[in-house]
């Protein structure tokens, strides 16, 4: 006997209630969406990349599931040449994806990959960036070695916080300047010459900019935070920005057209300064920076070392192709290990005998005076100290 129409809905043609028909359409509905989630995989372009997938998924043999794809969320492939990453798009919890050393030139299917919080596409074959504009939880994110000249696409990542773009053809760095989290940049070997958009990253704590064409510091003179500022190779010559940076620990200036160091002068953290290939004449504004472990001045004008007398903590001491012929300054440093001074004017090594640390010592191309070649190197040896001469 049905129910009274009052009470509840009926289904003539059926003779079931409404609502449990409606129980009966939610499971039927589950069971499609559970097999549908087991259903076989759209297939992946690159066989290559199908290959590191299956190997991530511990799956060599029976065809990929839509399920599997959904365990992904961690892929770091190994250097194979994978041209096409269609069909990654269907691991849509992936939240690290290396795919670094391979030919990928299109990232559009890396725009349906919103999980991503981490991606590495180092030496690749990129060129457009516009598929990654709206992956906004990116943190870490890796294009070095590609074909990249336009920034914009990156410009509203800002959860950002490291970010490798060395070897590129990048000029422009105006696309950076909102990404104010950033705190570690790689801009190596590109085509910049105006620093003007990075002086709005604070937060910067590590900045590469070896290898471009840059001669204006200005910008980079608020950026306090400043820990490690790599700069070789490119057309510098005033330092004056740099001088308020006083947590720097780690700078190098190889390779400019540097002459005075008085700026750095205050920058009494330095552990690590690499001036190599430049102009310097005058070593008087590092006396102060007795935190020093390692100090490289290859390849400049220097003759007189008593302004480094001081710097007790120094291990590494680099100052080959120099114009140096007295060492007498380095007897009160106790702590080196390591001293390079080829291609000097040096004939007297006694100096060198007092260094209970050393280790190392490279001297050769200098006009060794008899005593120095028949007395002091033996005895250099018969420490221990490999001589190089």
């Amino acid at each position: 006997m049905p129910p009274s129409p009052e009470n509840s809905c009926w289904c003539a043609e059926c003779g079931m209630g409404l609502d449990r028909i409606a129980k009966w359409l939610i499971l039927l509905i589950g069971i499609v969406l559970i097999d549908a989630g087991r259903g076989t995989a759209q297939v992946l372009a690159d066989t290559t990349l199908e290959a590191q997938i299956r190997r991530v998924l511990r799956k060599q043999d029976s065809a990929l599931k839509r399920e599997d794809f959904n365990r992904l969320t961690c892929l770091h492939t190994r250097p194979a040449k994978i041209a096409a990453l269609e069909g990654i798009q269907q691991a849509r919890d992936l939240s690290s994806l290396q795919i670094y050393n391979q030919a990928i030139r299109n990232l559009d299917p890396l725009a349906q990959l919103s999980r991503l919080v981490e991606l590495d596409l180092q030496d690749n074959q990129v060129e457009d960036l516009e598929p990654l504009c709206d992956l906004y939880r990116l943190q870490v994110l890796n294009l070095s070695e590609n074909e990249i000249r336009d920034l914009g696409p990156l410009s509203e990542l800002t959860n950002l916080v490291e970010l490798g773009l060395a070897g590129n053809q990048i000029r422009d760095l105006e696309p950076l300047s909102k990404l104010t989290g950033l705190a570690h940049l790689q801009l190596a070997a590109n085509q910049i010459r105006d620093l003007g958009p990075l002086g709005q990253l604070e937060n910067l704590r590590t900045l590469k900019l070896s290898d471009n064409q840059i001669r204006d510091l200005g910008p980079l003179a608020g950026l306090r935070q400043l820990k490690s500022l790599q700069l070789l190779g490119n057309q510098i010559i005033d330092l004056g920005p740099l001088g308020q940076l006083r947590d720097m620990r780690r700078l190098n200036l190889t390779d400019n057209q540097i002459r005075d160091l008085g700026a750095l002068s205050d920058l009494d953290r330095l552990k690590q300064l690499r001036l190599a290939a430049n102009l310097v004449e005058d070593l008087r504004p590092l006396e102060g920076l007795e935190r020093l472990s390692e100090l490289r001045l290859p390849d400049n004008r220097i003759r007189d070392l008593r302004p480094l007398a001081e710097l007790y903590q120094l291990e590494v001491l680099d100052l080959g192709y120099n114009r140096i012929q007295d060492l007498g300054a380095l007897r009160s440093l106790q702590q080196l290990e390591v001293l390079h001074l080829p291609a000097n004017q040096i004939g007297d090594l006694e100096p060198l005998l007092q260094l209970p640390q050393l280790a190392v010592v490279e001297i050769w191309n200098n006009p060794l005076g008899r005593t120095a070649i028949t007395e002091q190197i033996p005895a250099l040896e018969a420490q221990g100290i490999r001589v190089y001469w």
